[in-house]
C-alpha cells in the first residue's frame, strides 16, 4: 500500500496557506484603496477650491461715478496672494466677476479669469509692447507665465530688502506683479537716521535672509538682555557701546548680530514707522497696491484726501457686512486703526447705530454671519499660535510683548463699535 511523502503534503499545505495570504492582502489593498477614495473625496484639493465673494461700494477708478464691485475673500487664515492680486484687478476695473448675484468662485474660474486678462493686454495695441518687453525682461514665454499664476494661492518665496518699500529679492512668483501691472510693497524699512541700525540691517544684511544669518551666528535672536525686551530696552547706541568698549569687548560679528537681532524683535509686525510714512508718501494718490506685511498679503489703497493707507477687510466673517470694507494702517501695531465703509466713511456710523463684537449685540445679523465670525476669530487664534511656533523653529522675528504687541480682528472691533475723534495727518519728508 502507498502512502503520500511528507514533503509533498507539507507543499500542498504551504500552497494553500499562500494563497489565502494572497487574497488576504488583495481584500485588504482593495478595502484601502476604498477608504483613500471616500477620504479624498472630502478632501479640498487646490483646483477644487473655492472663494465666497462680497459685495462693496466703491467709486470707479476711472468715471468717478459710485458703483459696486465683488471683491474675493478669504477661505482660510493663510497668505493667499492671489486674493490680494484679483482684489486689486478687480477694483481698477481690469477684470470683472459675474453674475450680480453670485456668491462663490473657484480656484479654476480665477486662473482662467487671470489668463484671459493677459491675453487681453498682448492683444491690444496700447499694452502688448509693455507686456511683450516685461516678458523679455524675464525670459518667460506665455506658457511659463500661465504656469506660474497657480504659485500665488499657496503663496510666495519673499526675501524684502530693507532699504526702500519696492525692494524684494527677484523670485519667479514676484515677476508675476510686474507681469499683471500690480505693485507690490512693503514698510519693513531702516530709517537712515538710525544710523548703526542701517549700516549693519541695510549696507551689510541688505535682506531678510541675511539678516537672520547674521542674527543666528552671533545669537543675536533671542539673546538680548532681558531689559531689552521691554519697551525700556536700550537704544542701538547703547548696544554697541556695551558691546565694543570696556575690557570685556565682544568682536565685530557678535555686536553686528545683537543689532540685527533687536532690530528684528522691535520689528517684528513687518513694519516700521519710517516704513510706514514712505508708503503714504511714496505711492501715488489713490493707488491700490499689495502689501506684504507679517507673512501675509494685503490689498492697500493710499487714500489722498486723508493721507491714510487702507487695507482691504478680505476676512470671510465681513462677508454679510457691507459696511465694514477698509481699515485704517496708522501704526505698527494697529492699535489706532479704524474700520470705514466703501466710501471710506466710518463704519460704525453707516447704518446710524454700533457694532460690536459682544455676543448679546449680534442679533440683527443672520446666524450664518455669527459662525463666521466665531470661525474666523478660531483661525486668528489658530494662526498665531502656528506663527509663534514657527518663529521659535526658524528663528522668525519673535512677537513684542506688552504695548507692542499687535492687535487681533476682534479687539480692532471692538474699539471701532463707537466713533473716534479723527487725528492730524502731519508727515515728514520722504528721505530718497
Amino acid at each position: 500500500m502507498s502512502t503520500a511523502k511528507p514533503e509533498t503534503h507539507d507543499r500542498e499545505n504551504a500552497e494553500m496557506e499562500e494563497g489565502l495570504a494572497e487574497e488576504l492582502q488583495q481584500k485588504a489593498t482593495l478595502e484601502g484603496s476604498e477608504r483613500e477614495t471616500e477620504e479624498g473625496e472630502h478632501e479640498e484639493t487646490p483646483q477644487r477650491q473655492e472663494y465666497r465673494l462680497k459685495t462693496i461700494d466703491w467709486v470707479d477708478q476711472k468715471t468717478g461715478h459710485p458703483m459696486t464691485v465683488k471683491i474675493l475673500t478669504q477661505n482660510e487664515n493663510g497668505p493667499c496672494p492671489l486674493i490680494a492680486v484679483c482684489n486689486v484687478l478687480l477694483l481698477r476695473g481690469d477684470i470683472f466677476i459675474g453674475p450680480e448675484d453670485r456668491r462663490m468662485i473657484s480656484f479654476t474660474e480665477l486662473v482662467d479669469i487671470l489668463g484671459d486678462y493677459i491675453l487681453q493686454k498682448m492683444s491690444s495695441s496700447e499694452e502688448a509692447s509693455g507686456m511683450i518687453a516685461c516678458l523679455s525682461n524675464y525670459g518667460y514665454s506665455l506658457n511659463e507665465v500661465f504656469a506660474l499664476i497657480p504659485t500665488l494661492q499657496t503663496g510666495l518665496d519673499v526675501n524684502v530688502k530693507f532699504s526702500n518699500i519696492n525692494a524684494f529679492e527677484p523670485t519667479s512668483g514676484l515677476s508675476l506683479f510686474d507681469i499683471l501691472n500690480v505693485d507690490i510693497v512693503h514698510g519693513w524699512v531702516v530709517d537712515p537716521e538710525q544710523r548703526h541700525v542701517y549700516d549693519v540691517v541695510v549696507k551689510e544684511c541688505g535682506n531678510y535672509n541675511t539678516a537672520i544669518e547674521y542674527a543666528l551666528k552671533s545669537g543675536g535672536i533671542g539673546s538680548m538682555p532681558e531689559s531689552s525686551q521691554t519697551s525700556n530696552h536700550p537704544s542701538y547706541d547703547q548696544v554697541e557701546g556695551t558691546t565694543t568698549n570696556g575690557t570685556h569687548k565682544a568682536d565685530d560679528e557678535v555686536t553686528k548680530g545683537l543689532i540685527v537681532g533687536q532690530f528684528l524683535e522691535e520689528t517684528s509686525s513687518q513694519l516700521t514707522s519710517y516704513g510706514l510714512q514712505l508708503l503714504i508718501d511714496c505711492l501715488q494718490d489713490n493707488q491700490l497696491s499689495v502689501l506684504f506685511r507679517n507673512n501675509h498679503f494685503s490689498t492697500i489703497y493710499n487714500h489722498a484726501a486723508t493721507q491714510t493707507i487702507y487695507m482691504l477687510l478680505t476676512d470671510s466673517v465681513f462677508v454679510g457686512e457691507r459696511r465694514f470694507v477698509w481699515e485704517s494702517l496708522r501704526d505698527v501695531n494697529q492699535k489706532d486703526s479704524e474700520f470705514v465703509d466703501g466710501y471710506f466713511g466710518p463704519a460704525s456710523e453707516a447704518d446710524g447705530g454700533d457694532w460690536t463684537v459682544d455676543a448679546a449685540e449680534q442679533q440683527p445679523y443672520d446666524e450664518e454671519t455669527r459662525r463666521d465670525f466665531e470661525f474666523a476669530q478660531q483661525l486668528q487664534r489658530e494662526e498665531d499660535a502656528r506663527s509663534r511656533a514657527a518663529e521659535r523653529r526658524h528663528a522668525r522675528p519673535l512677537q513684542e510683548s506688552g504695548s507692542n504687541t499687535p492687535s487681533t480682528i476682534e479687539d480692532r472691533l471692538e474699539r471701532n463699535a463707537k466713533p473716534k475723534a479723527k487725528k492730524g495727518t502731519d508727515k515728514d519728508c520722504c528721505i530718497q
